[in-house]
């Protein structure tokens, strides 16, 4: 096993039923940040996120889902979320 630290980390963003399951990956929703849309409404989302080095990627971590999203009020904006990147220690 390579004990080698990370180099690159690889982050994607899920969109899941109102339980946190049956998540499916966001195409294009990739990044520590992910703005969220119309289609959120209903379901969690989950962040996983991928450490690799010269040797090869990593296991996976996955974040816990959000509570169920709802619809902005009228007039509201839209919003982000981020995922944030524990240290390693």
């Amino acid at each position: 096993m390579d004990q080698r630290p990370p180099t690159s980390y690889v982050d994607t963003w899920h969109r899941c039923d109102g339980a946190g399951g049956a998540c499916t990956q966001i195409p294009g929703a990739l990044g520590l940040t992910y703005r969220l849309t119309s289609a959120d409404v209903g379901h969690t989302l989950r962040a996983q996120e991928t450490a690799g080095n010269p040797a090869g990627s990593g296991v996976t971590a996955t974040s816990g889902a959000t509570a169920v999203l709802k619809a902005a009020p009228t007039g509201g904006g839209g919003g982000t979320l981020t995922f944030c990147r524990k240290p390693r220690t």
